[in-house]
């Protein structure tokens, strides 16, 4: 006799041991409690169990739809999304997931809709708050992000004190810009290319700070915030407005900021004003450049990262030979561009498009796809990660792994993995890997977030 529980004995011994003791609680909850405490706490594998031992009703659909869009599976979470809503147009966690994969597309208008829909049909519901306020910050409605933000404060969500933290943080950032709008630039019609010059696998552009510099600063789609390093900051005698957690890779993966507040700051020929910037303190990072300038502050443009030429442009349109050019669909969280790639033809994961990477690299999950694991015999080695969280990790070592899109493929000996947990978790999606300098370093990359694609051209 098999000793193995059935699936829905362990759903059923799950909810028992979480509603007793797990969480605290003396007597069992409603499942759906249960389940959304879970997700809260990023256990998706204990809340996919206890749903498979659901009856199929709009909140156990709509639900499903959520672990989905964690786990990057976004059709598959469109399609649970839109069977809950056929079930009850009122399923308030139907609407917010709509929402986040509204947003992901760019769809800023209807993305406001379904999250202000799921908003008024669960007010107390803190991640919906939040949700709806990164949607009009998009948006540049300054205030209406700041109610939101207000309302999830309100509501005190203690299961995440670090978000809860980060969020009073940018109250406070946006109480002190007061009605000046950030991150305000000027782009002329047809704006001057950027000169970019490119060195151990990074790209850099000069950067002006009112009229002092010029300073160099590593040009990546990889940061959804312009960071300055301590040595920068000290030379400008800057004071932080306040200090909150910053995310990245390596270490922990976050690492401790102060928020600074720059009235001016030109990039090329573009002065971008009011500009609210963090601290880059990696020592590595700090010896090749004086800070990171994240192209998300132009994150409604047409932005061209063109490599053979060593050059940055905007809005101009992409190769006019389509067989030159390859159009791969993208999904945009956090101020990221994020590409769907095929590893070694089968296994499909999301990647974070990142011209600060030196190297492409795949995630623990990834590389478990691929039957590589820490069990693996010689797969694990140790490497320090430069990134916004310094430190080292556990790296493991893969094998002939080639990365693919439709019509575009790069092959690799050898690529090297590492957890990604973190930042997975921070971003709400399952991150596969990033695509860095050794597969970009061919084409032209032009971002663009309106159409949510990304061109790929040679």
């Amino acid at each position: 006799m098999s000793s193995k529980l059935p699936r829905r004995a362990k759903a059923a011994l799950s909810l028992w041991l979480l509603s007793s003791v797990g969480l605290g609680y003396a007597r069992p909850q409603n499942p759906i409690d249960t389940v959304s405490s879970l997700l809260l706490a990023d256990a998706i594998e204990e809340a996919d169990l206890i749903l498979d031992a659901l009856a199929e009703d709009s909140d156990v659909l709509a639900f499903k739809g959520e672990i989905e869009f964690r786990r990057a599976n976004f059709e598959e979470a469109r399609a649970y999304y839109s069977r809950a809503l056929d079930l009850d147009p009122n399923t308030a966690r139907a609407h917010f997931g709509v929402g986040k994969l509204l947003m992901g597309k760019m769809m800023l208008t209807e993305a406001i809709d379904s999250l202000s829909k799921a908003v008024e049909l669960e007010p107390d519901a803190a991640i919906y708050r939040l949700a709806l306020a990164d949607a009009w910050a998009y948006e540049g409605d300054v205030a209406e992000q700041a109610r939101q933000l207000e309302a999830y404060v309100a509501l005190e969500p203690s299961y995440d004190l670090e978000r809860l933290r980060q969020v009073e943080a940018v109250l406070e950032v946006i109480g002190d810009f007061g009605p000046v709008r950030m991150g305000v630039y000027d782009l002329p019609e047809p704006a001057e290319s950027i000169t970019i010059s490119q060195g151990l696998n990074l790209i850099f552009a000069s950067v002006m700070v009112g009229d002092q510099g010029p300073f160099e600063f590593i040009v990546d789609t990889g940061a959804s915030q312009t960071v300055f390093t301590e040595r920068l900051l000290g030379e400008l005698g800057l004071t932080p407005i306040t200090s909150t957690l910053i995310y990245g890779i390596g270490g922990d993966g976050r690492v401790e900021s102060g928020i600074y507040r720059i009235d001016s700051l030109t990039f090329g020929g573009i002065e971008v004003r009011n500009l609210p910037v963090g601290t880059l303190s990696d020592p590595l990072l700090g010896e090749l450049a004086d800070g990171i300038f994240s192209t998300a502050t132009f994150g409604r443009e047409l932005v061209s990262i063109d490599y053979p030429d060593s050059i940055i442009e905007f809005n101009v349109d992409t190769d006019s030979d389509d067989s030159l050019s390859e159009r791969v669909p993208g999904w945009f969280f956090s101020n990221l561009a994020f590409v769907p790639l095929r590893l070694n033809g089968d296994f499909e994961g999301l990647f974070l498009l990142d011209t600060g990477a030196v190297t492409s690299i795949l995630s623990h999950k990834a590389a478990a796809a691929l039957g590589v694991t820490e069990e693996t015999p010689g797969a694990g080695v140790s490497l320090g990660l430069a990134g916004i969280g310094g430190g080292s990790g556990l790296a493991l070592t893969v094998p002939a792994v080639t990365l693919s899109t439709t019509q575009s493929q790069a092959s690799f000996p050898l690529m090297i993995a590492i957890d990604m947990d973190e930042i997975s978790q921070t971003l709400g999606i399952e991150v596969s890997g990033i695509v860095g300098y050794d597969f970009l370093k061919d084409y032209r990359v032009s971002i663009d977030f309106d159409n949510a694609e990304v061109i790929l051209s040679r």
